[in-house]
């Protein structure tokens, strides 16, 4: 989850609140249907926040993978795929890049390659095929 998204959740939360916060900041009586309506929609806004906590680490955790060839550019692509023999094939766009590793995103899924000593001729935006075995975790 981003910056972006918990602002808007925040954003949400005040204005649900708004009334409430109104009306005990001026001394008027707040009717208690008010109160109850606040009190779930905020429920909903924290059940809806921790969801998307929750499940966008998991979406965001890469897959981590080891080359054992050298990168080469490709057409642009999207995948992620497991062949027979127990290595990766991963075909994508350079999302990130570092002295020792690339980070590629193969059609929303993001993979982080090292490059054990293995070349990279692509930088970033551009396609690359990177073929490797998962790293041990």
């Amino acid at each position: 989850m981003t910056a972006r998204h918990l602002g808007a959740v925040a954003l949400l939360a005040a204005l649900v609140n708004l009334p409430l916060g109104h009306g005990l900041v001026s001394g008027r009586d707040v009717p208690a249907g008010l109160v109850g309506v606040t009190a779930v929609a905020d429920l909903f806004l924290l059940l809806v926040l921790g969801l998307g906590l929750t499940l966008g680490r998991r979406r965001d955790r890469p897959l981590l993978l080891v080359a054992e060839t050298d990168l080469t550019r490709c057409r642009p692509a999207g995948r992620v795929e497991a062949l027979p023999d127990g290595r990766w094939l991963v075909e994508g766009d350079v999302r990130d890049l570092g002295a020792d590793w690339v980070e590629i995103d193969a059609g929303g899924r993001l993979v982080r390659v090292a490059l054990d000593g293995h070349a990279n001729p692509a930088r970033h935006q551009q396609p690359v095929r990177a073929l490797g075995r998962l790293a041990d975790s």
